[in-house]
C-alpha cells in the first residue's frame, strides 16, 4: 500500500515537472535556465540565457539581439519593430489595420528590461 501510494505522489507530480522543463533553456555552460512561463527565458546568439521580469516577454529583434517587455509583446508588420505592452503582463494583439495594440499603451522592445542570467 505504501508502494502505491509514493507512486500516484510520483505520477501525479510529473505534469508539473514537464511543464516546468518546457519554459526552460540549457546555456552554453550547461546550465539550466526557467522562467515560469512560456517566452519568459532565450538564449542569444553566443547561447548566453537572458530573461524577461515574471510576467514579460522575451524575444529578439530583426538583428538577432534579445529584447524584453514587462507585458506581451509583438512585432509590427509594417516595420519589423517589437512593442511590448506597457503593463505587466499586459496582452498585445494586431487591429485590422496591422497597427500593434497594447494593454496599458506600447513601448518598444529593450534589452535593458531583460535581465542576462549568464554570467559573463
Amino acid at each position: 500500500m505504501k508502494a502505491l501510494t509514493t507512486l500516484l505522489l510520483m505520477l501525479s507530480a510529473l505534469p508539473a515537472f514537464a511543464q516546468e522543463r518546457k519554459h526552460c533553456v540549457v546555456d552554453l555552460r550547461g546550465n539550466q535556465v526557467c522562467g515560469v512561463r512560456a517566452n519568459q527565458c532565450i538564449l542569444d546568439r553566443y547561447r548566453a540565457a537572458w530573461c524577461a521580469p515574471a510576467n514579460g516577454t522575451a524575444t529578439t529583434d530583426r538583428y538577432g539581439e534579445v529584447v524584453c517587455g514587462v507585458g506581451g509583446c509583438i512585432t509590427d508588420s509594417r516595420s519589423g519593430d517589437i512593442f511590448c505592452a506597457a503593463k505587466e503582463g499586459g496582452t498585445t494583439l494586431t487591429d485590422p489595420a496591422s497597427k500593434a495594440v497594447c494593454e496599458g499603451g506600447c513601448v518598444p522592445a529593450s534589452q535593458s528590461v531583460c535581465q542576462r542570467m549568464t554570467p559573463d
